[in-house]
């Protein structure tokens, strides 16, 4: 399990997000990776974390991995492990979340079977 070693809250008005930087000590030498997620009152609006990720994606190395994390939400992972979490972009069949998950996919050129929902 990662340990939490800073966190900051970054954005304007607009959006706030939270940088943390996170230790995982499974590994040896330990790893350190962050992790980018919105702020609290920020959450779940996909319109935002569109938004994030468009702001925040030059922070990471390439895309390598995405996944819907167990609060149903979109998680990207850099080929160096950085995580950007994108709580507005979601699996769900309802809702712009999904759509916004989509096209977020569809930008780092994920190939996307839509008939199962899984990314590649």
């Amino acid at each position: 399990m990662a340990k939490l070693l800073t966190q900051v809250v970054l954005g304007d008005e607009d959006l706030r997000y939270l940088q943390s930087s996170m230790l995982d000590e499974t590994f040896y030498p330990n790893k350190r990776f962050f992790v980018i997620k919105e702020e609290h009152s920020y959450q779940g609006v996909t319109h935002l974390s569109e938004q994030l990720f468009e702001r925040t994606k030059n922070r990471f190395g390439k895309f390598e991995a995405a996944s819907i994390n167990k609060e149903k939400y979109l998680v990207l992972t850099d080929e160096n492990g950085n995580e950007l979490h994108l709580t507005g972009c979601t699996s769900e069949s309802t809702g712009t979340g999904l759509h916004g998950t989509l096209n977020i996919l569809r930008k780092l050129n994920f190939d996307i079977d839509l008939e199962l929902g899984s990314t590649e």
